[in-house]
């Protein structure tokens, strides 16, 4: 199943989709708008108890099962190009 939202009703909807069909998981894509509902996301996995994987680590600080991507707060590696 995929499927999308753009407002916080449609994240609800979604998950009594996922729930009626007795999705076993969910993985969240990265998009601006699920990262500023993360906390709904979160809250609705833990209550439904559907498994959630989540692409950046504010998810897991307000409550998200796991969160597996690249860190955004790691700098990047400075390469002087004198050295190159």
């Amino acid at each position: 199943m995929c499927a999308d939202a753009n407002t916080g009703a449609e994240i609800t909807a979604v998950f009594g989709t996922v729930v009626r069909d007795r999705c076993d998981a969910l993985l969240l894509g990265s998009r601006p708008f699920f990262t500023t509902r993360r906390l709904q996301l979160a809250q609705l996995a833990a209550f439904h108890r559907i498994p959630a994987i989540y692409p950046v680590k504010p998810y897991s600080e307000v409550g998200g099962l796991v969160t597996y991507g690249a860190s955004v707060t790691v700098p990047l590696l400075k390469i002087n190009p004198a050295d190159a």
